[in-house]
């Protein structure tokens, strides 16, 4: 009985290189930071949400040229962020104008 080396072969190159390019990349320090930020914003402070808020509108326009799964993600997430964080600050102006 012949062994079928091509199908063999075939299967374990795909299972050595499938986890080199479908594992999940890690954000950068910074964006793993400004998500972590964004995980504490409903207890953050009213005076730290325009930083906040600006530091995710970087983020958000230096994900916009990247491609790529990962950085679709990053972009979700921190729309989901923003979507919160603008919540917040609507939400605290009128107990600052008061």
């Amino acid at each position: 009985m012949k062994t079928p080396t091509l199908p063999v072969l075939i299967s374990l190159v795909l299972t050595l290189t499938t986890p080199a390019w479908a594992a999940p990349q890690k954000p950068p320090a910074e964006l793993q930071q400004l998500l972590a930020d964004c995980s504490a914003a409903a207890s953050l402070p009213a005076e730290q949400l325009p930083q906040l808020a600006e530091r995710l509108q970087v983020w958000q326009q230096k994900l916009e040229q990247e491609a790529g799964p990962a950085a679709k993600l990053w972009r979700f997430r921190l729309n989901q962020c923003r979507g919160f964080v603008d919540y917040r600050l609507k939400t605290e102006q009128p107990k600052s104008k008061q």
